[in-house]
């Protein structure tokens, strides 16, 4: 079966991005379907990098949405009352999904498994429901979520406002000039890879990112760093260090081809933890989160020392 979309607006974009939106996936799915179907544009085959633009007319096999996951397991609760739920997130465990399609189990499903009603709180409860701030995928830690539509307005003005208190153990590779130091490289989206740019001082693109950090100790080929957050932009940290030439361990999209004289660790995730979280609750109370560092990660540093 063949469906046909006219392109009501646009000038030169992308069609795997045009058909990310339009379908409501995440690009990768959006890629994938676009090598197995068969899709033209005005009457000829066309490809993920083909340029759409207002009047356009794309012919494409029926895309079928991809069934969802079983919800996975509500992580460790670290706090809860009737207003916030603190959990410590797992590594390979995303937040939320890329869009209401995506395949992957995510932690808005548990949320919304053990708490329905927080399926209608937030901006976008379809996609995030309960959620005021988020953590990569491979990263672990401390998340707040809103159990209310008050709450989600309290916490997410203390993140807008930069009240709350972010800080992660981070271990990155070699040893920074400084021992305490901020970065403030400025990151802009890539519109080719999904990643972050992070432009030097001095530049007006992108959004304004700030990094501060404190190197803990340092071995012989990397340094394990407490970092905090002043800003809560897309891979900040991960773009930021990679931008001085000391990416995380663990990472493999914010990466270094070569690094002279330095032998890379075979992780599996990355090494980035949030480790604590200060925050005023809506009681009024403010209040400091922590979570330990996981196992995995504790048992890295036992084989650097």
């Amino acid at each position: 079966m063949r469906e046909t979309i006219k392109v009501t607006s646009g000038e030169g974009e992308r069609l795997d991005l045009f058909l990310t939106h339009r379908l409501g996936l995440s690009r990768s799915q959006t890629q994938k379907y676009l090598k197995q179907a068969q899709v033209c544009v005005n009457g000829e085959d066309a490809y993920a990098r083909t340029n759409v633009k207002e009047g356009d007319v794309i012919e494409m096999d029926a895309y079928e949405a991809p069934l969802h996951a079983p919800a996975p397991l509500l992580p460790d609760i670290l706090y809860e009352d009737d207003d916030v739920l603190v959990l410590n997130k797992p590594s390979g465990l995303k937040v939320h999904p890329s869009s209401e399609h995506d395949p992957d189990p995510v932690l808005t499903q548990a949320l919304v498994v053990s708490y329905p009603a927080m399926g209608a709180i937030g901006d976008d409860p379809t996609i995030r429901p309960g959620l005021v701030h988020r953590l990569d995928k491979e990263a672990s830690g401390v998340l707040i979520t809103a159990k209310t539509a008050q709450a989600y307005a309290f916490l997410k003005a203390q993140f807008k406002e930069r009240a709350a208190k972010k800080i992660y153990t981070v271990l990155v590779y070699g040893t920074p000039s400084k021992p305490h130091g901020e970065l403030q490289f400025r990151l802009e989206r890539s519109k080719d890879k999904g990643t972050m740019i992070a432009h030097p001082a001095g530049s007006d693109r992108g959004r304004e990112a700030q990094t501060e950090y404190d190197v803990i100790r340092s071995f012989s080929t990397t340094s394990l760093l407490r970092v905090q957050i002043h800003t809560g932009r897309t891979h900040q940290i991960r773009a930021h260090f990679l931008a001085i030439d000391h990416p995380v361990v663990g990472d493999t999209l914010y990466r270094k081809r070569h690094m002279k004289h330095i032998r890379e660790i075979p992780l599996g995730r990355l090494f980035l933890h949030a480790s604590e979280l200060t925050i005023t609750l809506p009681s009024g109370e403010t209040r400091t989160f922590t979570a330990p560092l996981p196992d995995q990660l504790e048992d890295v540093l036992q084989s650097l020392t």
